[in-house]
């Protein structure tokens, strides 16, 4: 039924699906644009089961059980122009957890209202609602919001 469901939610892009015994799913996709709209895409649920997406890479370590983190989108709103880098993201962004990559437009710089963030969450914590950012003596407030 996954296979299914994300064969026809995916199109031709999803060139092959392989699962292992532990109950894994691969799912090849060669179009690297259209992978990283699947990994920006925010949380995908199907059969009301969310699966947790992840870029492969070599030494990936597969573990199933109780996840003590999670990665999740956010975006950093009001976040000032100064900390408009990756450096500045990041450093925003490890407030809250372990940044992990940043969308394509937050990336290209192409909208600057906020930063879209995907960030390594530890799952028995509740995500702050706003952050508190010294910048050259003034406290800023950026403001977190969780969706994708």
């Amino acid at each position: 039924m996954l296979e299914a469901t994300i064969k026809h939610l995916w199109g031709p892009r999803l060139i092959e699906v392989k699962a292992n015994d532990q109950g894994f799913y691969f799912f090849h996709i060669p179009d690297v644009e259209f992978r990283r709209k699947v990994l920006e895409g925010g949380p995908l649920t199907v059969a009301r089961v969310p699966l947790i997406l992840q870029q492969w890479k070599p030494m990936l370590e597969l573990k199933k059980g109780e996840h003590t983190s999670v990665p999740v989108w956010i975006r950093l709103k009001n976040l000032p122009y100064e900390l408009w880098s990756a450096r500045g993201i990041s450093k925003v962004a490890s407030i809250l957890g372990k940044p992990l990559y940043v969308d394509q437009r937050t990336e290209q710089l192409k909208m600057i209202s906020f930063a879209r963030v995907c960030v390594e969450l530890e799952a028995s914590k509740a995500c702050w609602d706003t952050i508190n950012v010294s910048l050259n003596g003034a406290v800023r407030v950026v403001e977190v919001d969780v969706r994708p």
